[in-house]
């Protein structure tokens, strides 16, 4: 399965997020309340929500451009670590507004909708009206604002939950977990086509970005031509590899390339 996506140019709309990650440890219970003392030890910031979505696009070699400026405040999410094991997680929620490019010139556009008030109604069907590829990791149950898109990626709780009021989509890759990857295609008799495609992970130590991972391959894909099926098997393998990492990550190229080698 040979990847190459040089040339391919996409869009990120949505939330960025700051994931900072305070790495630590616990020796002690505190003697003022019955909780651990945490000692930091270093700090990494990475790129989070739909940053991190960008930032996968860039490692499988596209060309990205983001709808959010990168001097403004940004939600920030910090993240307790002892090890792999998170301790706690402190949020910081900022909006942070869409600043759409001209809408042309892309091979494709990723919404990415954290609920932080970039993805407004407005936005989003602007974007469709663009009349190009759109793929959108939803927020919530009503999907009503991303009516028009080609592809929706939700996780197993908001595809669940998903209000059927108004607008079928015609693609749904359906993320779920640890159980892999549900398609969904509408087909010419009413109702979707399904077909099942398991997950890959060896080794789970963190699923925070994994999400972010399937929606910037298959987004990565669409824009190539790479058919549905095989599309969602090298997001798969582009998740199950990230969730092998301590952290939000991104997934490389070459890393990718190999585990798509031994997939006929």
């Amino acid at each position: 399965m040979k990847l190459n996506f040089k040339g391919l140019k996409l869009l990120v709309v949505g939330d960025p997020i700051y994931d900072i990650y305070h790495f630590g440890r616990v020796d002690r219970m505190s003697p003022e309340a019955p909780v651990p003392v945490f000692v930091e030890e270093r700090i990494e910031p990475r790129a989070g929500g739909a940053w991190n979505v960008a930032a996968q696009l860039d490692a499988l070699g596209c060309q990205v451009d983001v709808s959010f400026p990168f001097d403004t405040d940004m939600t920030e999410k910090h993240r307790y670590m002892v090890a792999s094991h998170q301790l706690l997680r402190v949020d910081f929620d900022r909006c942070c507004p869409s600043d759409l490019p001209a809408l042309e010139g892309f091979h494709a556009i990723v919404i990415s909708d954290y609920a932080k008030g970039a993805c407004t109604p407005e936005v989003c069907q602007e974007v469709i009206a663009s009349g190009l590829p759109v793929i959108v990791d939803p927020k919530g149950s009503d999907w009503r604002k991303y009516e028009g898109a080609h592809i929706i990626c939700p996780n197993d709780a908001e595809y669940v939950a998903w209000h059927r009021n108004g607008w079928t989509p015609p693609v749904i890759v359906h993320k779920r977990g640890a159980q892999g990857i549900d398609l969904h295609i509408e087909g010419i008799a009413p109702g979707y086509e399904h077909t099942h495609y398991p997950a890959t992970a060896q080794h789970v130590a963190d699923v925070t970005g994994c999400g972010d991972a399937v929606v910037a391959v298959i987004a990565a894909c669409h824009a190539g031509a790479v058919p549905y099926g095989r599309a969602c098997t090298i997001a798969n393998l582009a998740a199950g590899w990230c969730a092998g990492e301590v952290g939000t990550t991104v997934c490389p190229l070459d890393v990718l390339r190999e585990l798509c080698a031994g997939v006929a």
